[in-house]
């Protein structure tokens, strides 16, 4: 009975979070590019391209590497559902449907594991329907970073398995991490150091009761035992989790450190209106409840919310109320140490430190920060840092629960609470439904070219010229190729795949090839099937010395040195994980 009780409160929060998608249409969101997307990290797949790393269609038709640097897992998932002929607005909705579930469910498992049944319930509440997940989703329409922050919930759930020694956890921390690299770089970045303070935090507060322990009961080295047990427990945990999970999205992570030096990404989003300094929010923006479908702008006068939400408001002060109270009762009490009252509320005190750091990361209060960190800049808007804030928020809502010794209290409170927050879903819409979506959500290739192509230019190649010029022919050559002018220079085109391009040319001097094909690192040719050099011209593309006569030319997006040992440090990765899959099995076998 309590499991189904939980599933249909469950249900009912991913309803609250999702049911505007159930209509007709689609929604009308800033970020609409997630469609054309799916469809070309599906082409690349159709075709042969794994991992995909180059989009031949985005980039005005001379393609770019997207997928290097645009972390791909929930466009993989997306392509995954076009390719069973899924239709493609269907399958950006399941994309923000598997978003909802997942953060419910995650936040649930987190809630639980910290509180019980009931404080995970209201976590889940609290932390779904968290308005400043509404923003992501229904004004933004930023499906990466949502998915970002619901890896990095599990990333939470599964750091408190391992400090509770529960035998999976190390299995959850570590799918958990590869999916947070996978889904957004900037999350990722944001998510990390937060959970690793997280697990600090926990372990301090941890050794923290044991020093008062010890001390009352003058035992000397309980202590400096208890802190190296724990670190030779838990530090080879950890560490090997986020080690091995870094080798398995490696393939990813490393080409897009190391190569976003050949694009033009820092031209584009570390200046005019990705300037962070013109982003920072203002502390009475958290409980101003205004609500707009617009952008981000210098000052308080912000397009779109960044209000908590009554409820988790109200839900604040709920538990902190009850641990004030505590608190009070304890200090009545004369042989009762200061430090204990930290030591005994860990888990507040640990969400109400992380909370306040995440929240002053998204004021202009820690600009020093801002500007002696260079990776920050990369971040762009610092009320980025509201999705770790929704997550702390949550878990500080959940701790009060667990003080509340009544049980019917406790079970009215938390009703009330979730029932509060569930009034949230009014900010679960779009501004509108578009009821003709095909206009922004389509899969046509020339249309990607000419239409969609400027909206996502962060990662063109660096020497790229022909911004806003679709290509008119696959090929030039100079002087001319050797055809008559009733030939269609189509035909001539043998293979046409995102990653590679052949042609059967001739010309009657030695000439120059030019492929309508952007350069980048990786790129190689052949003529006949001998490699030659790669010419880069002067507007960017890819040209091809030909001698005369009739010849097969070709070009191919192959590896650099930075991508082959990516590729082999995650097949390695993958090699050990298999091992240790199989390990753990005989050993439970034996067991």
């Amino acid at each position: 009975m309590k499991r189904f009780l939980v599933i249909l409160v469950l249900a009912v929060i991913v309803f609250a979070g999702s049911w505007e998608l159930l209509q007709p249409g689609m929604l009308k969101t800033h970020d609409y590019v997630h469609g054309a997307r799916i469809a070309e990290l599906g082409r690349g797949l159709q075709n042969g391209h794994f991992p995909v790393r180059w989009s031949q269609n985005f980039g005005y038709g001379y393609g770019m590497p997207l997928f290097e640097f645009y972390a791909p897992l929930p466009y993989y998932v997306g392509a995954f559902f076009w390719l069973l002929s899924i239709p493609l607005v269907t399958s950006v909705k399941l994309l923000f449907l598997i978003c909802t579930i997942g953060t419910a469910w995650g936040a649930y498992l987190l809630g639980k594991a910290l509180y019980g049944r009931l404080g995970g319930l209201v976590v889940a509440t609290a932390i779904t329907l968290a308005p400043y997940r509404a923003v992501n989703l229904f004004v933004r329409g930023a499906l990466g970073e949502a998915w970002g922050m619901m890896a990095g919930i599990l990333v939470l759930y599964g750091s408190v398995l391992i400090l509770k020694r529960v035998r999976h956890g190390w299995w959850v921390l570590l799918l958990s991490l590869v999916g947070l690299f996978l889904s957004h770089n900037l999350m990722t970045l944001i998510f990390v150091p937060f959970a690793l303070l997280f697990v600090a935090l926990w372990l301090g507060f941890n050794w923290l009761g044991v020093r008062l322990d010890s001390e009352r009961k003058k035992i000397a080295l309980t202590f400096q035992q208890r802190v190296k047990a724990d670190l030779r427990e838990f530090l080879p945990k950890f560490s090997s989790a986020y080690t091995l999970a870094a080798g398995l999205a490696a393939f990813y992570l490393l080409p897009a450190l190391m190569e976003k030096r050949f694009t033009m990404v820092d031209e584009l989003i570390l200046a005019g209106y990705f300037d962070y300094h013109l982003h920072f929010i203002y502390l009475r923006q958290l409980v101003t409840p205004y609500w707009g479908y617009g952008g981000s702008v210098w000052g308080p006068d912000d397009g779109i919310s960044f209000f908590l939400g009554w409820g988790q408001l109200l839900g604040l002060m709920i538990s902190s109320w009850l641990v004030g109270q505590q608190i009070w009762l304890q200090l009545q009490r004369k042989d009762y140490q200061r430090l204990q009252l930290v030591w005994k509320h860990a888990l507040w005190w640990t969400g109400s430190i992380l909370l306040v750091m995440s929240v002053w990361f998204a004021t202009q209060k820690s600009l020093v920060v801002w500007e002696s960190t260079a990776a920050l800049r990369y971040v762009q808007f610092p009320w980025r840092f509201m999705a770790v804030s929704a997550v702390f928020l949550g878990l500080m809502i959940g701790y009060g629960f667990r003080l509340q010794k009544n049980f019917p209290v406790r079970v009215l409170l938390a009703g009330l609470l979730i029932f509060l927050m569930l009034t949230n879903f009014r900010y679960f819409k779009a501004e509108s439904i578009l009821q003709h979506p095909e206009e922004l959500y389509y899969e046509d290739e020339i249309r990607i070219q000419s239409q969609m192509s400027g909206i996502l230019p962060d990662f063109m190649p660096l020497d790229f010229k022909l911004i806003g010029q679709p290509p008119g022919q696959y090929f030039t050559c100079e002087p001319a190729c050797g055809f008559n002018n009733d030939d269609n220079f189509s035909d001539q085109v043998l293979i046409n795949r995102p990653h590679q391009k052949l042609m059967n040319l001739k010309m009657e001097e030695d000439g120059r090839v030019k492929f309508s094909v952007a350069y980048f690192p990786g790129w190689i040719a052949e003529v006949d099937g001998q490699r030659v050099p790669v010419i880069v011209s002067e507007d960017g593309l890819i040209e091809v010395s030909m001698p005369a006569g009739e010849h097969l030319v070709g070009i191919s997006f192959s590896s650099t040195p930075i991508r082959k040992w990516a590729d082999a440090i995650s097949i390695v990765a993958l090699m050990m994980l298999i091992g240790i899959y199989y390990r753990s099995g005989q050993r439970r076998i034996e067991s």
